[in-house]
């Protein structure tokens, strides 16, 4: 897959990949997961809890 990013975000890219010891390209991997995982967590919650009216006894 070939991803455009304007220069500051590969700039970014690559300070936090040089901080961390790794490359851009794993650094782009481990963000896209992350994302595709909470997005599939929130997909999976019941519609009332997204919404908020999920009523919660104490």
């Amino acid at each position: 897959m070939n991803v455009d990013f304007p220069a500051w975000v590969v700039e970014s890219l690559d300070r936090e990949a040089a901080r961390i010891g790794v490359t851009r390209q794993s650094i782009i991997k481990s963000v896209s997961r992350q994302k595709t995982l909470t997005s599939r967590s929130i997909m999976t919650l019941p519609a009332a809890h997204i919404s908020g009216t999920l009523n919660q006894t104490d």
